[in-house]
């Protein structure tokens, strides 16, 4: 069996690598990634049989790596965290590690693991555990209006905003309301092929950005609608945005 281990404690990794070889000592480890950029290019690269997933890396959260390639491994999440576990098993899943990590919290995942293999045929099991944890997205909001609260439908949103403290829900009617999420929750809630995050303020839809326009050093700026201030989007992002437009 080949397994991944992306972690970016080096003790917390040495660790894991010791009790899954002290487990089985067949098991090849392939090379620790101890970032997203590391994990996606070795996933890219590789196809492990089972993953080890820290889900705070060194450059951000390990559900980057989702929207960057399709993963049909299973993979066990490892954090110091417990409030991950509900968006833990919304990808391929099959068992939630809370560290520190010992030998039978170890044991316990990897009988989790042969209970799944058996419940399916072997050649399927990917697929299946795949089609299992499809990740499911907001489809609406529930916000506020006056002592009422009114459901708006994803695809009424033009963009969400962060503006003194608050982000607000703003739809294509021009309709502003106060969501209870920062924009990176939002980023992990809504379908990333809908919504992009252009800056610190921003995170738009499609259908809500009317043109870009070269600024400066491969910079772009970004007009909107309902109308607002015209939005920089850094040299980095950039070429993402392009590229999620022509998708």
């Amino acid at each position: 069996m080949k397994i991944a281990i992306i972690e970016d404690e080096p003790l917390a990794a040495n660790n894991l690598k010791k009790l899954v070889k002290s487990y089985d000592s067949t098991f090849k480890i392939l090379p620790i990634a101890d970032t997203v950029d590391q994990a996606v290019a070795l996933l890219s690269e590789i196809e492990p049989d089972l993953i080890f997933l820290d889900i705070e890396l060194a450059d951000g959260s390990s559900f980057e790596i989702f929207k960057q390639i399709k993963i049909s491994a299973p993979i066990i999440f490892t954090t110091a965290y417990d409030h991950y576990s509900i968006k833990a098993f919304e990808v391929n899943s099959i068992a939630y590690l809370l560290k520190p990590i010992n030998a039978e919290k170890l044991e316990d995942a990897f009988s989790n693991l042969e209970r799944m293999k058996k419940a399916f045929d072997p050649k399927k099991f990917n697929i299946a555990l795949s089609e299992l944890n499809q990740t499911s997205y907001k489809s609406n909001f529930l916000v506020k209006r006056g002592n009422k609260l009114l459901p708006i439908e994803v695809d009424q949103i033009a963009y969400f905003v962060a503006s003194d403290k608050w982000v607000y829900l703003v739809t294509h009617d021009n309709e502003k309301f106060i969501v209870n999420y920062n924009l990176s929750e939002l980023s992990e809630l809504i379908n990333p092929q809908n919504f992009f995050r252009v800056n610190r303020q921003y995170l738009v839809s499609k259908k809500s950005i009317n043109w870009l326009e070269p600024y400066f050093k491969g910079q772009v700026c970004v007009s909107l609608k309902p109308e607002t201030e015209v939005q920089v989007v850094s040299r980095k992002v950039t070429p993402e945005l392009k590229e999620w437009l022509t998708n």
